[in-house]
């Protein structure tokens, strides 16, 4: 028979042992639902990131990841397509390798000013695996994450400004077959009552200075017309306007002082060249 005493100690060691197995339960409870949480959170975040790479690979501009030494870390296929590279050849070279106009030193700078102000835009050249360029509209944008990255998301744009070029060399030979011409090719606003466009046939013919064209402002035709003929002008030939349809023509005659004080007779052939929203003649298109 068990004494008293030595029941009590095996009563107490009984409920330590209790205590124990208890508490590693649940301990063991309590870390396997930490676990649990790690593994839901572990693959909520790979999906997100299987989600954003899903994104950003199937959206219309290239997109990069790099460190602040300017190392790639990641690359959308879309940049891929772009550069000829592919992602392994891609990740791993630093920013300067593929920069057309800045080496490393510069990079770095770039990266520096994109830390401190947050974001950058910027147009540049990038040089393709076949040795080409194209040029790129890089916005880059820096996140305080692992050390700070920063977020490079890059337009091709090589097309469009191919085509701005091409829009200007016509456009600066239109405006010089227009600024020979032997006539005075112009604008004017019906509205603003002014001419908002005119070519260099007004100096040559009339002789007045650009600066004496520019002053007469508003004026100009109630300027250098007689009287009479802008009356006649604003009362019978303006309403004529607002009668016209897109690509009728008006033709009429009148007078223009040049700057020996000598009237010229002039004959203009007018058109609509612009409306206003609803609809009503607002410039005019004459020679």
């Amino acid at each position: 028979v068990m004494s008293l005493e030595n029941f009590k100690k095996v009563s107490l060691m009984l409920q330590a042992f209790v205590y124990q197995i208890s508490t590693n339960a649940y301990n063991n409870y309590v870390l396997k639902q930490k676990l649990q949480e790690i593994e839901a959170a572990n693959k909520m975040v790979d999906f997100s990131k299987k989600q954003v790479n899903s994104i950003l690979n199937t959206a219309m501009d290239g997109f990069w990841i790099v460190d602040l030494e300017g190392k790639i870390l990641e690359v959308n296929e879309v940049y891929c397509k772009m550069s000829g590279y592919s992602t392994k050849e891609l990740i791993g070279k630093t920013v300067n390798e593929i920069e057309f106009y800045e080496d490393k030193s510069d990079v770095i700078k770039r990266i520096e000013k994109v830390k401190i102000n947050g974001n950058d835009t910027f147009i540049t050249k990038h040089i393709t695996k076949s040795g080409s360029t194209i040029i790129i509209e890089a916005n880059l944008l820096y996140q305080d994450i692992n050390g700070g990255q920063i977020f490079g998301f890059l337009k091709d744009i090589s097309e469009r400004i191919s085509i701005e070029k091409d829009l200007l060399e016509r456009n600066k030979l239109i405006e010089s077959i227009i600024n020979n011409s032997h006539e005075i090719i112009y604008i004017y606003d019906l509205v603003e009552q002014k001419n908002i466009f005119h070519n260099n046939g007004v100096y040559k013919i009339l002789g007045y200075t650009i600066s004496e064209i520019k002053s007469m402002s508003n004026d100009f035709l109630k300027t250098l017309l007689p009287e009479n003929e802008w009356n006649t002008y604003r009362n019978e030939i303006v309403p004529k306007y607002y009668k016209l349809t897109d690509g009728e023509v008006i033709t009429h005659k009148y007078r223009m002082l040049d700057k020996t004080g000598k009237y010229r007779w002039f004959e203009s052939t007018e058109s609509i060249y612009k409306r206003t929203s609803d609809g009503k003649p607002q410039q005019i298109y004459g020679s």
